[in-house]
């Protein structure tokens, strides 16, 4: 399944917040959120219209429209995804055909809330052909594309989300190469670091985290840091390398964190949000190291502390990597969408869950 990841030149987390991305959007209610359950747990909603089977979906939640937004992933019959769904009040809508302009289909770009232009923000992602380095963001009025002089270069599976410290929506890593897809061509994997500020991209000082894709990155306000955990790098043209290290990053600043309870056996391509109602971030899913062993635990940070609460849910979902997460203020729910699991049955999910 490893190599089929590293094939696609793979992003929750958002992700994103996303997800799992994702890679990944965010938006941070720090204080007078939710209350916070007694006994978190996950628990399946079955909305009566769905969006259609994916993974490496882009899922980030509006403030503005106060609904969860969608676009895109990658369909089981390999090929590229390219409509707009939102979720609200308990129902899916799909907006596709109302509008009048959407980005190419892609999966697997970065996706996240921007309060400076008030809008939801894709940058990347790819096809079967190529990756994309193209800017889009979308508000009440539709998608929009960003005319942008300078840019990060076409990637997948970067990890992006809004720094509130800074001030800008902050970019890292990513992946390209591997085109036309499944052509067996070595994937690059990056190092460098973006801020978007208004309609401009400015490149920063490259990471010490090395060059790899598919980082979850989500900002702590707990701990007041942009927290990044895992990706992949890689080792040979085809194998990956999974990472579980914690890093922050603050004013302009990457450290390595050794936090308490260590994520063990954690790869790439889980799923990080950070949840305002259990004030912690959540990271779902993913596979293991070794590679190709896929797994659903859940994990929560906070304090500077990993926790696997897994054992202490009741019921979760099945194990899979690259779905989309997004904390739905609205709901005061952590919603997750979609994902697949592994070689050589893939299965893809179109199921809605909620942590609560």
């Amino acid at each position: 399944m490893l190599g089929r990841f590293v094939t696609l030149g793979c992003l929750l987390a958002v992700t994103s917040l996303l997800a799992f991305g994702g890679a990944a959007g965010q938006t941070v209610v720090p204080h007078g959120g939710p209350a916070a359950a007694t006994s978190p747990s996950w628990t399946q909603l079955f909305p009566t219209k769905m969006p259609s089977p994916r993974d490496w979906v882009q899922m980030a939640y509006d403030p503005a429209l106060k609904e969860v937004v969608l676009f895109g992933g990658y369909d089981p019959v390999i090929k590229p995804l390219g409509d707009t769904w939102v979720y609200k009040s308990g129902h899916w809508k799909d907006l596709t055909s109302t509008l009048v302009a959407a980005p190419p289909a892609r999966w697997g770009g970065g996706f996240s809330w921007d309060p400076q232009l008030g809008a939801l923000v894709l940058f990347g992602g790819r096809n079967l052909g190529k990756e994309f380095q193209d800017t889009w963001y979308f508000n009440a009025n539709g998608w929009n594309l960003i005319t942008t002089t300078t840019q990060p270069s076409p990637r997948v599976s970067p990890a992006m989300a809004w720094d509130p410290l800074d001030h800008y929506l902050l970019l890292y890593g990513g992946a390209s190469g591997d085109n036309p897809l499944g052509a067996g061509n070595p994937s690059t994997m990056h190092n460098d670091t973006w801020e978007l500020s208004g309609r401009t991209w400015h490149q920063l000082a490259n990471s010490p985290m090395g060059n790899r894709s598919r980082t979850q990155m989500v900002y702590d306000p707990a701990d007041r840091y942009m927290l990044l955990v895992g990706g992949d790098a890689l080792t040979s043209p085809t194998v990956g390398s999974p990472k579980n290290d914690t890093w922050s990053y603050v004013n302009g600043t990457w450290k390595q964190l050794s936090p308490k309870g260590s994520l063990t056996l954690l790869a790439a391509t889980g799923t990080l949000a950070w949840d305002s109602g259990t004030g912690s971030a959540v990271l779902f899913g993913g596979y293991l190291s070794p590679p190709g062993v896929y797994g659903n635990a859940t994990w929560t940070y906070s304090g500077g502390t990993w926790t696997n609460i897994t054992a202490s849910i009741p019921s979760s979902p099945p194990v899979r990597v690259e779905c989309g997460m997004a904390y739905d203020v609205a709901s005061g729910q952590m919603l997750m969408f979609g994902g697949s699991t592994p070689a050589p049955n893939y299965s893809y999910y179109n199921d809605l869950w909620a942590f609560v």
